[in-house]
């Protein structure tokens, strides 16, 4: 049986990195869901999933980059 790293689970997606990019770049919902041809929610679902993994709130990821 194979393990994973220790990190599995904690790494960001492509996608994540650019959501994770643009919000830290001053950009909202809406703007990165337009600029990434992508619905608001897929982007919330983004944010969401970053902050899971880097353990922060939406204020503290813009602190982050």
């Amino acid at each position: 049986m194979k393990t994973q790293p220790a990190n599995y689970g904690t790494r960001l997606t492509r996608r994540e990195v650019e959501v994770y990019n643009l919000v830290a770049a001053g950009f909202n919902t809406k703007q990165i869901a337009a600029i990434l041809y992508i619905s608001e929610f897929t982007v919330s679902n983004h944010r969401k999933n970053i902050m899971k993994k880097k353990g922060v709130r939406v204020k503290e990821l813009v602190g982050l980059s």
